[in-house]
């Protein structure tokens, strides 16, 4: 009998968007059970709002008929509520050769309508930029799908590569920008963005020198204070990476607090869960940390490749010695 397999259930009903049944895709992801009523199928992502669907029942290896029904899921919600909340790099210049731009949001958001809905314009000619961005692969998000990376296509930043060469870099230094981010972007409960979102930013200079934590300035916190250790550096940096490359250590062991980054990311502040004791700290910097061009303590990003064939050893953590003042 049906009811008695699981396999079977999941073969009698399927569950197509309108569009995808109509072209002979794929059907959609979930699970599908039986019992006394009949069958049963949950998506394993929310259905869209408002998007026309198709369910197909075929009983026929049981000796029933094939049944199909075409529906629309309605809006449980009440309307849209997720928006981005931010964009970093947040200064108003980057690089020319900026490798990637952080998208922020106040929700998870459903993969797979970005390439549809995100776009970069030249705010001069109001023309999208063509292909800024790197293509194939997955969308890349954190794991709580709350922060889009968008990444500009390396091939066109590299210096000396074809991308390059035939179509130069996606930013130029001297002209403005907007990254926009259209409503139609869904979020998991399937419903669009509360409005659209766009982001103004100017291109300088490129910038092809790494990151050199002996130019930051610290300043130390009071002994027997909570106090923030406040870092200033003398340009932004990866503001991904500056939530966890940075550690304070005591005694080489972490210490426990709260990290805080600081407007357009030239600025680093942690406050500790306990006040500062009167002894010898270390600020841990992780070679791996990187500013907008993409360039860490390890490399250049755009270094020859010809000259490094092989990639260079991490080097171990920078340390910064500070002590809490009297």
């Amino acid at each position: 009998m049906l009811t008695s397999s699981p396999q079977a259930c999941a073969r009698a009903l399927r569950v197509f968007t309108e569009a995808a049944a109509a072209e002979g895709g794929p059907s959609l992801l979930g699970t599908s059970a039986c019992d006394a009523s009949g069958v049963r199928f949950t998506p394993r992502f929310p259905f869209v709002p408002g998007l026309a669907h198709r369910a197909v029942l075929d009983l026929r290896p049981w000796g029933g008929p094939r049944v199909e029904s075409s529906f629309a899921a309605s809006d449980e919600r009440g309307g849209p509520s997720t928006s981005v909340v931010a964009v970093t790099p947040s200064g108003p210049e980057v690089p020319e050769n900026l490798l990637k731009l952080y998208v922020h949001f106040s929700a998870p958001i459903s993969a797979g309508w970005v390439r549809a809905h995100v776009r970069l314009v030249d705010a001069l000619s109001d023309e999208p930029v063509p292909a800024p961005f790197a293509e194939g692969g997955a969308e890349l998000w954190d794991p709580e799908h709350q922060r889009l990376t968008l990444l500009l296509d390396p091939g066109r930043i590299k210096q000396g590569l074809r991308g390059e060469a035939e179509q130069g870099p996606p930013l130029r230094a001297g002209r403005r920008y907007r990254l926009e981010v259209a409503s139609g972007l869904r979020d998991t409960a399937g419903l669009p963005l509360r409005a659209p979102f766009r982001h103004e930013l100017s291109a300088g200079p490129a910038d092809h020198a790494q990151p050199d934590p002996a130019a930051w300035t610290l300043t130390a916190p009071h002994a027997h204070t909570r106090a923030p250790l406040e870092v200033r550096f003398p340009e932004p940096l990866d503001a991904a990476l500056l939530g966890h490359a940075l550690t304070v250590e005591r005694d080489g062991g972490a210490v426990a607090g709260v990290v805080a980054i600081a407007p357009g990311e030239r600025g680093w502040t942690f406050t500790p869960d306990l006040a500062w004791p009167d002894a010898p700290h270390e600020l841990v910097v992780d070679p791996r940390l990187e500013d907008l061009a993409g360039n860490n303590l390890r490399r250049a990003f755009d270094r020859d490749l010809e000259a490094l064939p092989t990639t260079p050893a991490l080097p171990p953590p920078t340390r910064l010695p500070f002590r809490p003042r009297p």
